[in-house]
Parts: C-alpha cells; sequence; structure tokens
C-alpha cells in the first residue's frame, strides 16, 4: 500500500528505511534496525560540531532549538489549513447514524409491530403514528429498524429518503429547535430546497414548526420523506406538548413516526411528584393518528431473542447455563406492581452482558444472579459487578451523583467526586496525590464511562453537553438512599460556589482513615488541600482563618534540654511539632503577617510580644538546618 502511491526513486528510499513485516494479519512496512557493526555504517560520514566556547554551543543549541520548533508549527498550520471546518449537519446525521447501527445489532424483528407500521406508511393518512411503551421496551430499536426496512416497502426505495434524530442521545438533540433546524437543514440538501432565511437558536419553535410545514410543500410528490422522531420523553419537559413545534397534518407523500414513554413521573422530593401523560397529549392533539404499543415479550420470544444475539456473536450457552436463564425469560408481574411487567428488551439485554463473563467451564451460578427476577435487580447487579472492579463508593457515588443532578459533564462529576471526602479516603488507600492538586485522578472516571457506554448518552442541558442515562430504569435504581441529603449537599454546594451558608468545598481539609498513611506521615491526619475545583473560589483560607486573640495558642520550650541534646528528638523543632501536630490544619491557616503562636521558655520568665516568637522560629530554622 505504500509502495504503491511511490515513484520509483521514492521506493527505492523506503526499502531501505524500511521491510515488509509479512506477519501481522494486515502486513506492515516498519523500520529496519540500524547495524552499528556494519561496514555501510562505519563508513558513514560523521561530522562533529566544534564548540569555540560555551556561549556558541548555547547559541547553536538555541537555534536548533527554534528551527525545529518553527518546521513543526510550520507543519501543524499547513494541515489544519487542510482539515474541513466542522459541517455540524454532518456532525449530528452521523452520530444518529452510529446511534442506529448499535442499536440495529441486537435487535429482534417484531413481525406484528412491522406490519401495523407498514400499513401506516403506506396508507393515506395524513397524521403522525405514535409508538409507545414503557422504558426498555425496545422502541428505539424497533426506530432504528424502521430506516432499513421502510426503503423497501416502496416500488422504488431509490425515491424514498428517510431522517431519524434519537432525541436526547446527542448534545444537539435534548432541545427540540436543534433537531428541527437540523431537519430542515437536511431536507434542503435533499432536495435541493434554497432557504429564504438564515437559521439559528435564538428562533421560537414555532417560526421553525411553520417553516418547515413551508419546506414540505416544496418536496416533489415523486418522493417520498419519512421523519422518525425517536424518545420524545427524552425532550426538555416544556418540549413534551408536541403541538408546539410538531405539524398536525403531513403531505401524502410525507409521513411522521414518533416513539415514546407514555407517562413520565418526576420525583423531586417525597411528597412532590409531577406526572406528563405525553402518549394523553398526542392523543388529544392528533385525532386521526395512529398508535401503535409495544408491550413486553412473552417467554418464546423471548427465549427467541436471545437465541438471535447468541448466533449473531457465534456464541453458545451451556444446557446447565441455559437452565439458570430460562426461569428469567418468563414472563413475572412484581406483586406490588411497582415495575412493569417483565422481560422486556432492556432486561434481556442486560442478562446478556452478565452471560458475556461467564466461561464455558462455569457450573455453578452465583446467588446474586439467581435472584434477578426484573430490569431493577439485573441493574443492581450491574452496579455490584462494577463495584467489583472500579470501588464501590466511588462507582456508586457516581452513579448517584448522575440521578441527583439530572446529568453532568465530565469535569463537573470529577470536582464533585474530589469534593467528596468518602470517595477520595475509599481511593487514597495507599498513597496521596500533591496537596495542591488534590483530587480524583482522571483516569478512573474515564475506565467507568467506558465500561458503562452503553447505558450513557451526552445530551445538552442550557447550553452544555452533560452525561446522563439512556435509560430511565437507571434513575430509579439507587443504592446511597440513605445517604441521598449528604450528597445532595455536597452537590448544591459544588454548585453554590460562595452562595448562601454552603461551605468553600475547594480548600476543605482532608482526613486520612487508613492507619498506614496516618503512620507514613508522621502521626498527621488532617491536611489543608487544594483540589481545584473549577466552580469554587479558593476563598476559604481567609474564611476559615483562625485570628490568634480569639484562639491563644502556646508553646512551651525548654532550651535547656535542647541545648544538652542527650537524644534525637531533645531539639526545638521536635518540641515545637509535638505540640502543634495534632490541629496544625487550623493553627497554621492564620491571617496575613499573623504569628503562629506564642512562646513560652520553661524556667524563664516572659511575655511573648513578638521577640520569642521570633527567636523559637529561628531556633527551629537552626536545627532543621543543623548536620
Amino acid at each position: 500500500m505504500l509502495t504503491s502511491v511511490l515513484n520509483d526513486k521514492e521506493s527505492d528510499l523506503v526499502n531501505e528505511v524500511y521491510r515488509l513485516d509479512e506477519n501481522p494479519l494486515y502486513p506492515i512496512y516498519i523500520i529496519l534496525p540500524v547495524d552499528t557493526e556494519s561496514e555501510e555504517w562505519k563508513e558513514t560520514e560523521k561530522q562533529l560540531v566544534n564548540w569555540l566556547d560555551k556561549s556558541d554551543q548555547d547559541i547553536y543549541l538555541t537555534t536548533f532549538q527554534e528551527n525545529i520548533f518553527t518546521a513543526i508549527k510550520r507543519q501543524i498550520d499547513y494541515h489544519m489549513a487542510q482539515v474541513r471546518p466542522k459541517d455540524i449537519l454532518y456532525e449530528e446525521v452521523l452520530e444518529n447514524a452510529i446511534q442506529c447501527k448499535m442499536l440495529n445489532k441486537r435487535h429482534f424483528p417484531c413481525e406484528n409491530i412491522l406490519t401495523k407500521v407498514k400499513s401506516f406508511v403506506l396508507s393515506n393518512t395524513s397524521q403522525p403514528c405514535i409508538i409507545y411503551g414503557n422504558s426498555g421496551t425496545g422502541k428505539s430499536s424497533m426506530m432504528a429498524h424502521l430506516i432499513l426496512k421502510i426503503p423497501y416497502w416502496f416500488l422504488d426505495p431509490n425515491s424514498v429518503s428517510v431522517i431519524i434524530r434519537f432525541l436526547g442521545t446527542t448534545p444537539l438533540s435534548s432541545d427540540i429547535r436543534r433537531p428541527l433546524i437540523s431537519i430542515i437543514h437536511q431536507i434542503c440538501a435533499l432536495y435541493h430546497i434554497d432557504l429564504s432565511l438564515s437559521l439559528n437558536d435564538s428562533m421560537i419553535v414555532q417560526e421553525l414548526k411553520q417553516l418547515l410545514e413551508q419546506i414540505f410543500t416544496k418536496i416533489p410528490t415523486n418522493e417520498r420523506l419519512v421523519l422518525l422522531f425517536d424518545s420524545i420523553d427524552q425532550l426538555q419537559t416544556e418540549n413534551y406538548d408536541c403541538s408546539i413545534w410538531l405539524p398536525v397534518n403531513y403531505p401524502q407523500n410525507i409521513k411522521c413516526i414518533l416513539s415514546t414513554i407514555p407517562v413520565i413521573v418526576e420525583t423531586h422530593t417525597t411528597h412532590n411528584k409531577k406526572e406528563y401523560k405525553i402518549v394523553e397529549g398526542l392523543m388529544s392533539h392528533f385525532n386521526d393518528a395512529t398508535f401503535i404499543e409495544i408491550t413486553k415479550f412473552d417467554e418464546h420470544l423471548a427465549q427467541q431473542v436471545f437465541d438471535s444475539w447468541l448466533q449473531h456473536d457465534h456464541r453458545r450457552l451451556t444446557p446447565l447455563q441455559m437452565n439458570w436463564l430460562k426461569p428469567k425469560l418468563k414472563s413475572y408481574i412484581p406483586p406490588d406492581r411497582s415495575d412493569d411487567p417483565e422481560p422486556t428488551p432492556l432486561f434481556l439485554s442486560l442478562l446478556y452482558d452478565i452471560t458475556l463473563t461467564w466461561y464455558s467451564f462455569d457450573n455453578e451460578a452465583e446467588d446474586n444472579f439467581l435472584s434477578i427476577k426484573r430490569t431493577y435487580d439485573a441493574i443492581k447487579y450491574l452496579y455490584n459487578q462494577m463495584s467489583k472492579k472500579h470501588g464501590e463508593v466511588l462507582f456508586k457515588r457516581a452513579m448517584t451523583y448522575f440521578v441527583l443532578a439530572g446529568g453532568l459533564t465530565d469535569i463537573e462529576l470529577e470536582d464533585i467526586l474530589s469534593a467528596d471526602n468518602i470517595v477520595l479516603q475509599s481511593v487514597f488507600v495507599h498513597y496521596l496525590p500533591p496537596l495542591n492538586i488534590f483530587r480524583l485522578p482522571s483516569i478512573l472516571w474515564i475506565r467507568i464511562r467506558n465500561d458503562m457506554q452503553k447505558y450513557l448518552v451526552e445530551k445538552d442541558v442550557d447550553n452544555t453537553s452533560v452525561i446522563y442515562f439512556y435509560h430511565r430504569s437507571f434513575e430509579h435504581y439507587n443504592p446511597f438512599s440513605r445517604e441521598i441529603p449528604k450528597l445532595e449537599f455536597i452537590r448544591r454546594a459544588y454548585f453554590a460556589e460562595n452562595i448562601g451558608n454552603f461551605p468553600n468545598l475547594n480548600d476543605q481539609p482532608f482526613e486520612i482513615k487508613s492507619k498506614k498513611l496516618i503512620k507514613k506521615n508522621n502521626g498527621i491526619s488532617l491536611f489543608v488541600v487544594n483540589r481545584c475545583l473549577t466552580k469554587q473560589l479558593p476563598a476559604a483560607l481567609t474564611k476559615t482563618a483562625v485570628n490568634l486573640e480569639s484562639s491563644e495558642i502556646n508553646i512551651k520550650f525548654d532550651i535547656v534540654k535542647a541545648s544538652i541534646a542527650e537524644h534525637p528528638e531533645d531539639n526545638m523543632f521536635y518540641e515545637a511539632y509535638k505540640q502543634l501536630k495534632s490541629d496544625a490544619s487550623q493553627i497554621f491557616r492564620r491571617t496575613e503577617d499573623e504569628q503562629v503562636w506564642k512562646a513560652t521558655y520553661v524556667g524563664m520568665f516572659s511575655i511573648d510580644q513578638g521577640g520569642s516568637y521570633r527567636d523559637s522560629i529561628t531556633r527551629i530554622c537552626a536545627d532543621l538546618c543543623s548536620t
């Protein structure tokens, strides 16, 4: 591949420097090792630089450095100029296509639903089709599968265009205005329609709705367009009312299909719950729409789905392992009806992910697995497995902060975890990071996000891209329900900054719990640290500074004992250390130019007005510098 694009002279040069390695699956060229014992190497002309003096050498090296920097900068500038400007529409379409491909990997076609959707698409009805079902019933997978099926329901598949938006799964799709803008641009690009005005986020939704209706009339009647809006429930709450942004009637050559959860219940407090009845709102808005409900799987269909996933991944479970699994594929309705009936596609997907950790020689199932009956149990099992890998406190508190905040950016979550002393105490058991950069290592969160990427998505909240759960079922599992007030206090204090009575988290003291670390730090268990939080100002030192007049610290020095020095610890420094170490984090937080303690010399009558204090500092410095 390399030599195919080179001329003869360049190929000869490549052959001198590289050799073809046939061992890899795809043969590659690697750099030839240099044989310093070869005659060719020995005959190589060696140029030595004879420096006139040290300044001559410095000038040469400085010039060499500047030339290297200039050359690299020139190369970067050249290649950056060749990079295509970011195309927002292209990025949005690509992200939705990737999501579509991912969902189709495990989709098992449900023929009765497909038949109903096909009947709608080929009908003359002018109002949308709404596919609805509880969380985890496979609505998004169905919508992704329709992309592949719809074109072939028509005589001329090339005349059919399908546009899909997985709402809430990309940073630009939580506010309905942005998906509408991107859809308008995509329609104009597909059918070569000129826009009469420039679109931007400042436009109100009603204007975009009117513009979309106008563009529909410009699409050729011999072309077919199908719009798919997946997960209306993932939009911001004010967009649940589709009458604001969604056209009611469509031309004969245009169809619109939506998917959503019927009812969203948001719990703000124990006694404050708010219901959003999305499907009821759609029924009142569209009097002639088609409504299709996706329900739970029966045992036979659940078994078929599971078998299809195993076949797709070229896997096989042992008969014993299938016996562990079969009871969970049966229909299950919680006695208190607190959860949706099982099994659902999400429940099956979680079970399948659990089986990925099994080996063919496993002949005994875990008790925790055998107790799984519903999605809640499967999520609990997943969390326990992740806790074993990443640490229970770190992982479960990270997930809890997501639920409390309704979504966080990477840096916000890292900051909040760094402000949580319980999390840091669970992580820093064997070592401490630098006190001036005392925070959670970023790699720990990156590993968790990588393992949870299937269940997390990015969405836009207040023009900020945040990470949150893809399925609402994860919101209902709360491993730290008893500690919610403490975690919520930390979260609110982080975002409040200096507003209200919340403490400043950036410089709060850190207490070591590990006996090993306490011993390693000479018995000191409390440290003043800087957590480098992005939303916190370093004002804690000023706020918590101890005033000497209100908190007088007297340190007694035995200068006679220190002068004789019969033992290694007989010195001024050690005497001060013994008396200061227990409260050092508070004692040394003085206002500017204020002395830390009042010095009292044993056997000598004196009142410290500053002279004894300065003398004790001088003697301590002498002890530290002595040999």
